[in-house]
């Protein structure tokens, strides 16, 4: 049987991601083009026999943002009746989607909000680059780096690292109950709904790798990355590369 996998699915496009502007404490909704890349995702990917089992969920954790519950309802994982009531999309719901069911825990996670940007947020990159250089802030032609320098009156990347690695000892505490029940085809997948920079994070310290590395994961919005692990082994975890549809 397959070892568990963690899916990380960014939310689908809103304004603000559409312009490139940083979207962290700000709680803007998904654009007509976002719940249909919510739509799209969950046609391709959500299923029986496809990338995503709803039968093999056993958690979904999604950011308290309304763009990620709103993308949450549009993937049609089976939990659109433990969702807030005001998750609202801004047309009527695809009535072609199939009818699935999980039996999967449902909970909103404050750790999985997208990095507080503070000073930088509704800002460019270019506008923080620009910004910054005038300032003096970088030098020798080194550009600002979110996973290096953080953020001004934001978080850093040392906080970003605690509430990360708290929320991946969730995950895995998740995982190694699971495996010790040890009954064959059981739910064991996770899925986490959230935003760009945190789940680049996530996969970044899923790794064991720093933040500081400045390694850049890229997740499109309405996107998923997926991880695991090797041998069935949570000290050999693993990114899956280009996971089949």
């Amino acid at each position: 049987m397959a070892p568990p996998r963690v899916f990380l699915i960014r939310h689908g496009e809103t304004d603000w991601s559409k312009r490139e502007l940083h979207t962290g404490v700000t709680d803007v909704l998904l654009t007509e083009r976002g719940e249909q890349q919510a739509r799209e995702t969950s046609h391709a990917c959500v299923g029986e026999g496809k990338l995503i089992d709803p039968k093999r969920i056993a958690h979904i954790y999604a950011s308290p943002r309304r763009r990620a519950l709103q993308t949450v309802k549009l993937l049609d994982l089976g939990v659109n009746d433990r969702l807030p009531s005001n998750v609202v999309l801004s047309f009527t719901s695809d009535a072609r989607l199939e009818h699935r069911r999980t039996h999967a825990f449902f909970s909103i996670n404050e750790e999985l909000r997208e990095w507080d940007y503070g000073d930088y947020e509704g800002m460019t990159v270019q506008d923080v680059w620009q910004e910054r250089q005038e300032r003096g802030l970088d030098k020798d032609g080194r550009r600002w780096n979110i996973f290096v320098d953080g953020c001004e009156v934001g978080e850093s990347a040392e906080q970003v690292t605690q509430r990360v690695d708290s929320f991946l000892t969730q995950v895995r505490d998740t995982i190694k109950a699971k495996q010790a029940g040890g009954a064959n085809g059981e739910a064991s997948d996770i899925v986490c709904v959230a935003h760009g920079h945190i789940l680049s994070a996530i996969a970044v310290r899923w790794t064991g790798r720093p933040l500081q590395d400045g390694v850049r994961l890229l997740i499109d919005t309405g996107g998923i990355a997926v991880l695991s692990y090797e041998h069935h082994a949570l000290d050999e975890p693993a990114i899956v590369i280009g996971p089949k549809p």
